[in-house]
């Protein structure tokens, strides 16, 4: 994968989880519940991102 688009990838992912744990932060104000909202979002985000890689191949 090219340097840019790893890079690219890297700042999009980093402001979705940034957003998403301050969301839940401002709902729960739990540090337990952020860790596993953002375990879930890298769940749900991170698994069709590798697919596609695969299949650029």
């Amino acid at each position: 994968m090219p340097t840019a688009r790893l890079l690219g990838i890297l700042i999009v992912f980093g402001i979705v989880f940034m957003v998403t744990g301050g969301a839940i932060w401002d709902f729960t104000e739990s540090w337990r519940v952020v860790f596993i909202g953002e375990i879930i979002t890298a769940l749900l985000l991170i698994p069709p991102v590798i697919i596609h890689a695969r299949r650029a191949k």
